[in-house]
């Protein structure tokens, strides 16, 4: 089905290089990454948003989004480095939203780091918000397979919006941002190298500020929603004054 659908459009609009790949003529191909809820999500005061949802003060918090059953192959990794870890640094907790709280709380007591989890479930957008401000630094785990080079994690741009560091896999489009922009830190897809990774983040041998410094910047320029649909209404006019028919059905 897929190959007959690629030659009806004029324009194919795809959110990975893996994916334009799959195309011959990658001159009818745009990628567009993204994006950002730069309009709507805010880097609130990290102690405030501690305060306002009762998370530890003192506490070294990763943050993980939308965590769930389905991508535990991912996730196994940051839950075994967990593992590790809360014998070695006793300030260290994981908060990780999201409705599959069965699926957290389970991992939690697997893994060894119940104690530490802060597990709220499916929140509102504001709670969210306040829970990401509340985060020392965001763990996404994203190993190199043929389904992650091809996807796009979103929640990396709220990641970014709030401009805590992100450690994540040198996998796919994740790969060649991290190495343009200063947004975080890309480490090998394996619990020794989160762990290893995690581990100087919080004894100060990684410097977080040095990896935060365009966090903003690649939200709002390179990954809002915003810029993305200025983007697509250009592709949209150059169509039409190549003469492409849209509202006959011409345009893709």
């Amino acid at each position: 089905m897929e190959f007959p659908l690629k030659r009806i459009f004029d324009h194919i609009i795809v959110i990975s290089e893996a994916l334009a790949d799959r195309f011959d003529d990658r001159s009818r191909v745009t990628v567009l990454n993204g994006g950002a809820e730069t309009d709507r999500l805010v880097a609130y005061d990290i102690n405030e948003s501690r305060r306002v949802l009762g998370v530890p003060k003192e506490c070294f918090l990763l943050g993980m989004s939308n965590v769930i059953a389905a991508d535990h192959r991912d996730n196994d990794v940051v839950f075994e480095a967990m593992r590790g870890l809360v014998g070695r640094f006793d300030n260290l907790w994981l908060l990780a939203t999201g409705a599959d709280i069965k699926y957290v709380h389970s991992a939690g007591e697997e893994y060894g780091f119940r104690q530490r989890l802060v597990s709220p479930g499916y929140v509102s957008f504001g709670e969210y918000n306040r829970y990401l401000s509340s985060c020392d630094a965001f763990v996404l785990p994203y190993g190199d397979d043929r389904i992650n080079r091809g996807r796009w994690p979103n929640r990396l741009g709220d990641y970014l919006c709030v401009c805590r560091p992100i450690i994540t896999n040198p996998t796919g489009d994740v790969a060649r941002l991290f190495q343009s922009y200063k947004i975080g830190v890309l480490c090998d897809f394996s619990a020794e190298a989160f762990s290893r990774t995690i581990g100087e983040l919080i004894d100060g041998t990684i410097q977080a500020q040095d990896y935060v410094r365009d966090s903003r910047h690649v939200a709002e320029e390179v990954l809002s929603f915003e810029g993305r649909v200025k983007k697509i209404l250009g592709i949209l006019e150059c169509l039409q004054k190549a003469g492409c028919n849209l509202s006959e059905g011409g345009g893709g």
